[in-house]
């Protein structure tokens, strides 16, 4: 995941998300408004929501110390009900601001999304559920615990505070949650991948991440010369097009044998596998003849 950074004269610094644990105080003035007030400054961070994925930092001018005008009800509304065409927000102080006018106290904020009850992930049947306007709390390989917030459609690394272990687990998440899987082997290594869904639960095979209501079903893969994450659109291409049509065996013999997954399936008279929808086909020894 990359952050654009307004830099002040027309053009955007893109920072990869790794190399910014090493800017610490890069960080603390971006994200940590319970360090240095941000209230004097020219410049504030602000964060976008494109379309259901946080996407970029930038930098806002500063509206000077406004006390909240709204309601944090009235503005997780707002946020919401601007999921889909993407929207703004920025911290300044202790006042949390989108970017069509409307502010609020960013403690009531955090009450309201229940910062102080926040929530874990489980699994079940395959399936990773983030309700939405939610705190998720998660613990990290060193027993540190983390929170991010649901909001929108998409995953935070929070509002008024931030951490980088937070922002890769949000980034994750939301990766594993858009359509297009590119994302995920963009940011992400096929190993990396496995290792963090065996480790969350998840079995190979498809499987549904929802994110504030907003359903995507994926597939997880074993094979070893393929990468991880399939969409359920391109599963169903390979399975149609090249399994079940018989492209798959064409020039093997009647009776030769295939392993997909842990299962063989032998060439039948017809010259096809019978191969089981939800099957891992790209986990595939080929006969040795």
């Amino acid at each position: 995941m990359s952050l654009s950074i307004w830099n002040g004269s027309g053009k955007y610094n893109n920072w990869n998300m790794d190399k910014l644990s090493n800017q610490q105080s890069l960080m603390t003035k971006l994200f940590n408004t319970s360090s240095e007030s941000n209230v004097k400054k020219q410049n504030v961070p602000g964060v976008r929501y494109d379309k259901g994925a946080v996407v970029n930092t930038k930098i806002y001018t500063s509206k000077g110390t406004l006390s909240g005008k709204n309601s944090a009800k009235q503005v997780v509304e707002a946020m919401n009900q601007s999921a889909d065409k993407g929207f703004e927000f920025w911290t300044e102080g202790n006042t949390f601001y989108l970017g069509n006018g409307m502010s609020c106290s960013i403690q009531e904020l955090q009450a309201t999304l229940g910062k102080n009850s926040a929530k874990e992930m489980s699994v079940t049947d395959n399936k990773v559920v983030f309700d939405n306007n939610s705190y998720y709390k998660f613990t990290d390989k060193n027993g540190k615990e983390h929170s991010v917030v649901s909001l929108a459609g998409a995953l935070t690394a929070g509002i008024g505070t931030w951490d980088q272990e937070a922002a890769d687990y949000a980034n994750f998440w939301n990766c594993m949650a858009r359509k297009d899987t590119t994302f995920i082997s963009m940011n992400y290594s096929q190993n990396e991948v496995r290792s963090r869904m065996k480790q969350a639960g998840m079995k190979t095979g498809f499987f549904t991440i929802s994110v504030g209501g907003k359903e995507t079903t994926q597939y997880l893969s074993q094979g070893r010369n393929s990468v991880a994450i399939y969409s359920r659109e391109q599963y169903e291409e390979r399975y149609y097009n090249h399994i079940q049509s018989g492209n798959l065996t064409k020039g093997y013999k009647v009776g030769s044998v295939f392993k997909i997954g842990s299962e063989e399936y032998i060439v039948n008279e017809d010259g096809k596998l019978d191969v089981p929808y939800g099957a891992d086909i790209w986990d595939i020894q080929y006969p040795v003849e």
